[in-house]
């Protein structure tokens, strides 16, 4: 598989062709976000369902896995709802091109990619100048949310990076 995304892109540079380079995003809450062995035994399912997960490119196939890992292991641990929860962060920050999303318990960095679309730049600056939303540029391309009085740090990045949209 990697082989021929590789051969694939080779290709494509040869041809002239130019491809996307698909952003990862990276979370990090600072807290337990996995499926523990205590709800899911078995560690190739884990891994299977850490792959699905990973490979979400929609909130609803998120949906879909999180229903499935439901119906066969029962009501989650806050872990699992963590793990979620980071999942479909993730698939809206790669939309909107943010590579990394760190949160402690003040403040959540967000560091966007080189190559932000001007529509999501705009909405960012008008967040900013509004000045109401706790949010301030630190460098070139990353941004501080004060979370400090949320309860739910990813609800507060995730209503952010939903104004974003």
């Amino acid at each position: 598989s990697m082989y021929l995304s590789m051969l694939k892109s080779a290709v494509n540079d040869l041809k002239g062709i130019k491809t996307e380079v698909a952003i990862d995003s990276e979370i990090n809450f600072n807290d337990r976000a996995l499926l523990p062995d205590t709800y899911m035994p078995v560690a190739n399912e884990r891994l299977k369902i850490y792959r699905s997960l990973n490979d979400a490119k929609s909130t609803a196939d998120i949906h879909k896995i999180f229903e499935d890992i439901k119906d066969r292991c029962g009501k989650p641990s806050n872990d699992v709802l963590n793990l979620v929860e980071n999942s479909k962060i993730r698939v809206q920050a790669n939309i909107l091109g943010i590579r990394k999303i760190y949160s402690n318990k003040d403040t959540a960095l967000l560091t966007f990619d080189d190559s932000l679309e001007d529509e999501v730049y705009k909405k960012l600056i008008e967040l900013i100048q509004s000045g109401s939303t706790g949010i301030k540029l630190v460098g070139a391309n990353k941004l501080n949310l004060d979370v400090s009085d949320q309860s739910n740090k990813r609800e507060a990045v995730s209503a952010l990076l939903h104004q974003l949209s």
